[in-house]
């Protein structure tokens, strides 16, 4: 689900000038948990939106806010605010037999800050290009673990009913992070017959992601119905490729399709 930046279209028709919501919902197609080469369909659905200047949006299955109220026709925009995030890899029924006869990972709970700053304007008149970090401390669950995000994206309408976005970027993880989703222990070996493994901290993975939306009525301006698509790859890296779960029993690749239907208000 994508939508233009606070000053794309600016004019009296232009739906995100102001206080603006979007609602979406659809479907994705990915792996069973992160290293698995086993596939899903399941449902998904987000917002994004902005009142009174500031901004709020899904992420992944959590929220955040932009505490930062943005001014109409600013060149350079800069957000700040607080993120938080549910992750519920191996917690639940796990497709592939071996893995599945690895102790099972609690749910757990990520709470942290996200930073960014958008450049418009650059080549189109009505483009972004945007950096952002995401630094998340687990809760509840895996106590202590930490996730820094980083990404790079940009995004630009390619007509008054269409627009496309591209995002690549990476993420580092602690020891504490590692240890409880890549480390197999002796009593873990045991059970499934992998060999045992010790999760280290470094850079889990890099990404890219491609992404567009089309307004149903022809006009992205005044919101209303749109649809839209997402296709990323994922390749892991360091303890996330090397742990057994994805070296031995699943894949470092990892893929992620969707699709739906968003409305604007």
């Amino acid at each position: 689900m994508a939508e233009p930046a606070d000053n794309d279209f600016p004019d009296a028709e232009n739906a995100y000038s102001g206080d603006f919501l979007i609602i979406g919902a659809g479907a994705i197609y990915a792996p069973d948990y992160e290293g698995s080469d086993d596939y899903e369909a399941r449902p998904a659905a987000g917002f994004r939106g902005r009142i009174g200047g500031i901004g709020v949006y899904s992420s992944g299955i959590g929220l955040g806010a932009d505490l930062i109220p943005s001014r109409k026709g600013e060149k350079v925009a800069f957000s700040l605010g607080p993120v938080v995030r549910y992750r519920a890899d191996r917690s639940g029924k796990v497709k592939d037999p071996v893995v599945r006869l690895l102790p099972r990972l609690d749910e757990t709970w990520e709470a942290g800050i996200s930073a960014d700053v958008s450049f418009r304007d650059l080549l189109t008149g009505k483009d972004s290009l945007s950096f952002g970090t995401d630094v998340r401390w687990t809760f509840s669950g895996n106590k202590g673990g930490r996730i820094i995000t980083t990404s790079a994206s940009y995004f630009t309408p390619i007509s008054q009913a269409a627009a496309v976005g591209v995002s690549f970027g990476m993420d580092h993880v602690n020891h504490k992070y590692a240890d409880y989703y890549y480390t197999i222990d002796a009593e873990g070996s045991a059970a499934s017959g992998l060999p045992m493994y010790q999760g280290k901290s470094g850079w889990k993975n890099w990404s890219g992601r491609l992404y567009a939306g089309y307004d149903l009525d022809g006009n992205m301006r005044n919101g209303g119905w749109s649809i839209g698509g997402v296709l990323s790859y994922v390749k892991l890296r360091g303890s996330a490729a090397r742990t057994p779960i994805t070296s031995i029993r699943g894949d470092r690749g990892q893929w992620m399709a969707g699709a739906g239907i968003a409305y604007t208000f």
